[in-house]
Protein backbone atom coordinates (compact mmCIF):
# COMPACT_ATOMS: atom_id res chain seq x y z
CA UNK A 1 0.00 0.00 0.00
CA UNK A 2 1.03 3.57 -0.62
CA UNK A 3 -0.35 6.74 0.94
CA UNK A 4 -2.25 7.38 -2.28
CA UNK A 5 -4.13 4.07 -1.97
CA UNK A 6 -4.89 4.65 1.70
CA UNK A 7 -6.02 8.27 1.37
CA UNK A 8 -7.25 9.06 -2.16
CA UNK A 9 -9.45 12.00 -1.08
CA UNK A 10 -6.84 14.14 0.62
CA UNK A 11 -5.81 17.49 -0.79
CA UNK A 12 -2.69 15.77 -2.07
CA UNK A 13 -4.44 13.15 -4.19
CA UNK A 14 -7.66 14.45 -5.74
CA UNK A 15 -9.73 11.99 -7.75
CA UNK A 16 -13.40 11.31 -8.46
CA UNK A 17 -14.75 7.95 -7.34
CA UNK A 18 -18.24 6.54 -7.16
CA UNK A 19 -19.65 5.04 -3.97
CA UNK A 20 -19.33 1.56 -5.47
CA UNK A 21 -15.68 2.14 -6.34
CA UNK A 22 -15.00 3.35 -2.80
CA UNK A 23 -16.73 0.28 -1.36
CA UNK A 24 -14.74 -2.07 -3.62
CA UNK A 25 -11.49 -0.38 -2.69
CA UNK A 26 -11.95 -0.19 1.07
CA UNK A 27 -14.09 -3.21 1.96
CA UNK A 28 -11.07 -5.57 1.94
CA UNK A 29 -9.30 -3.28 4.42
CA UNK A 30 -12.05 -3.48 7.07
CA UNK A 31 -10.54 -5.64 9.83
CA UNK A 32 -13.75 -6.94 11.45
CA UNK A 33 -16.23 -7.69 8.69
CA UNK A 34 -18.54 -9.68 10.98
CA UNK A 35 -19.31 -6.53 13.01
CA UNK A 36 -19.95 -4.67 9.76
CA UNK A 37 -22.46 -7.26 8.50
CA UNK A 38 -24.14 -7.57 11.90
CA UNK A 39 -24.47 -3.77 11.89
CA UNK A 40 -26.16 -3.96 8.50
CA UNK A 41 -28.48 -6.69 9.79
CA UNK A 42 -29.53 -4.58 12.78
CA UNK A 43 -29.87 -1.51 10.53
CA UNK A 44 -32.35 -3.38 8.35
CA UNK A 45 -34.19 -4.47 11.50
CA UNK A 46 -34.35 -0.89 12.78
CA UNK A 47 -35.59 0.26 9.39
CA UNK A 48 -38.33 -2.39 9.51
CA UNK A 49 -39.50 -1.30 12.96
CA UNK A 50 -40.88 2.08 11.84
CA UNK A 51 -43.48 0.75 9.37
CA UNK A 52 -44.47 -1.99 11.82
CA UNK A 53 -44.75 0.54 14.65
CA UNK A 54 -46.86 2.93 12.57
CA UNK A 55 -49.17 0.14 11.45
CA UNK A 56 -49.70 -1.05 15.01
CA UNK A 57 -50.24 2.50 16.23
CA UNK A 58 -52.89 3.05 13.55
CA UNK A 59 -54.58 -0.18 14.62
CA UNK A 60 -54.48 0.94 18.26
CA UNK A 61 -55.95 4.35 17.47
CA UNK A 62 -58.68 2.75 15.36
CA UNK A 63 -59.75 0.39 18.15
CA UNK A 64 -59.29 2.64 21.17
CA UNK A 65 -62.79 4.08 20.93
CA UNK A 66 -64.40 0.70 20.28
CA UNK A 67 -66.12 -0.50 23.50
CA UNK A 68 -65.74 -4.18 22.54
CA UNK A 69 -62.13 -3.73 21.39
CA UNK A 70 -60.48 -3.85 24.82
CA UNK A 71 -58.59 -7.14 24.20
CA UNK A 72 -57.37 -5.82 20.83
CA UNK A 73 -56.29 -2.54 22.42
CA UNK A 74 -54.33 -4.28 25.18
CA UNK A 75 -52.66 -6.71 22.78
CA UNK A 76 -51.81 -3.93 20.30
CA UNK A 77 -50.45 -1.68 23.06
CA UNK A 78 -48.22 -4.49 24.31
CA UNK A 79 -47.01 -5.15 20.77
CA UNK A 80 -46.21 -1.44 20.40
CA UNK A 81 -44.15 -1.57 23.60
CA UNK A 82 -42.35 -4.66 22.31
CA UNK A 83 -41.62 -2.99 18.97
CA UNK A 84 -40.33 0.14 20.77
CA UNK A 85 -38.05 -2.02 22.94
CA UNK A 86 -36.77 -3.97 19.93
CA UNK A 87 -36.22 -0.73 18.02
CA UNK A 88 -34.20 0.70 20.89
CA UNK A 89 -32.08 -2.43 21.27
CA UNK A 90 -31.55 -2.66 17.52
CA UNK A 91 -30.51 0.99 17.36
CA UNK A 92 -28.03 0.49 20.19
CA UNK A 93 -26.56 -2.66 18.62
CA UNK A 94 -26.39 -1.02 15.19
CA UNK A 95 -24.57 1.98 16.61
CA UNK A 96 -22.20 -0.12 18.74
CA UNK A 97 -21.29 -2.57 15.97
CA UNK A 98 -20.72 0.08 13.31
CA UNK A 99 -18.73 2.33 15.64
CA UNK A 100 -16.55 -0.52 16.86
CA UNK A 101 -15.92 -1.70 13.31
CA UNK A 102 -15.16 1.87 12.22
CA UNK A 103 -12.75 2.51 15.09
CA UNK A 104 -10.84 -0.71 14.42
CA UNK A 105 -10.69 0.22 10.74
CA UNK A 106 -9.43 3.75 11.45
CA UNK A 107 -6.75 2.42 13.80
CA UNK A 108 -5.62 -0.13 11.21
CA UNK A 109 -5.46 2.58 8.53
CA UNK A 110 -3.40 4.82 10.80
CA UNK A 111 -0.96 2.04 11.66
CA UNK A 112 -0.45 1.12 8.00
CA UNK A 113 -0.13 4.74 6.92
CA UNK A 114 2.34 5.54 9.69
CA UNK A 115 4.40 2.48 8.74
CA UNK A 116 4.50 3.71 5.14
CA UNK A 117 5.57 7.20 6.22
CA UNK A 118 8.37 5.88 8.40
CA UNK A 119 9.72 3.79 5.50
CA UNK A 120 10.22 6.86 3.29
CA UNK A 121 13.64 8.39 2.82
CA UNK A 122 14.53 11.88 3.99
CA UNK A 123 14.21 13.41 0.53
CA UNK A 124 10.55 12.35 0.39
CA UNK A 125 9.88 13.93 3.77
CA UNK A 126 11.56 17.19 2.68
CA UNK A 127 9.12 17.68 -0.20
CA UNK A 128 6.56 20.46 0.49
CA UNK A 129 3.60 18.19 -0.27
CA UNK A 130 4.82 15.81 2.44
CA UNK A 131 5.10 18.38 5.19
CA UNK A 132 4.44 17.41 8.79
CA UNK A 133 1.13 19.24 8.84
CA UNK A 134 -0.18 17.56 5.71
CA UNK A 135 0.93 14.12 6.89
CA UNK A 136 -0.63 14.65 10.30
CA UNK A 137 -3.84 15.80 8.57
CA UNK A 138 -3.88 12.61 6.52
CA UNK A 139 -3.19 10.39 9.52
CA UNK A 140 -5.74 12.03 11.81
CA UNK A 141 -8.46 13.88 9.92
CA UNK A 142 -8.78 11.63 6.88
CA UNK A 143 -8.95 8.44 8.92
CA UNK A 144 -11.53 10.14 11.15
CA UNK A 145 -13.57 10.94 8.03
CA UNK A 146 -13.32 7.28 6.98
CA UNK A 147 -14.41 6.23 10.48
CA UNK A 148 -17.42 8.52 10.22
CA UNK A 149 -18.31 7.03 6.84
CA UNK A 150 -18.50 3.50 8.27
CA UNK A 151 -19.60 4.40 11.80
CA UNK A 152 -22.48 6.73 11.01
CA UNK A 153 -23.29 7.17 7.35
CA UNK A 154 -23.42 3.49 6.40
CA UNK A 155 -25.81 2.62 9.23
CA UNK A 156 -28.18 5.50 8.56
CA UNK A 157 -28.12 4.84 4.83
CA UNK A 158 -29.13 1.19 5.35
CA UNK A 159 -31.84 2.22 7.85
CA UNK A 160 -33.35 4.76 5.44
CA UNK A 161 -33.27 2.43 2.43
CA UNK A 162 -34.76 -0.50 4.36
CA UNK A 163 -37.40 1.75 5.93
CA UNK A 164 -38.44 3.06 2.52
CA UNK A 165 -38.48 -0.35 0.84
CA UNK A 166 -40.32 -2.13 3.64
CA UNK A 167 -42.74 0.80 4.07
CA UNK A 168 -43.55 0.91 0.36
CA UNK A 169 -43.98 -2.86 0.10
CA UNK A 170 -46.17 -2.79 3.21
CA UNK A 171 -48.25 0.10 1.84
CA UNK A 172 -48.73 -1.64 -1.50
CA UNK A 173 -49.70 -4.90 0.22
CA UNK A 174 -52.20 -3.21 2.54
CA UNK A 175 -53.49 -0.93 -0.19
CA UNK A 176 -53.88 -3.87 -2.55
CA UNK A 177 -55.94 -5.76 0.07
CA UNK A 178 -58.14 -2.72 0.70
CA UNK A 179 -58.60 -2.18 -3.03
CA UNK A 180 -59.63 -5.82 -3.58
CA UNK A 181 -62.29 -5.58 -0.87
CA UNK A 182 -63.80 -2.44 -2.45
CA UNK A 183 -64.12 -4.01 -5.91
Amino acid sequence: YTLRTLFPYTTLFRSQMTLTAIAKRYYPTIPNKSFFWLGIFFSVGVGAMTPVFSSLLAKLMTNIGNPSGNPIVVRTALLILLIAFLDGMGTFLKFYLFERCAMEWACALRVRAFALVTKQDKAWLDAPENSTGKLANMLIKDTEDARTLVGSVAGYLVVVVSMMVIGLVWAFAVGWEDRKSVV
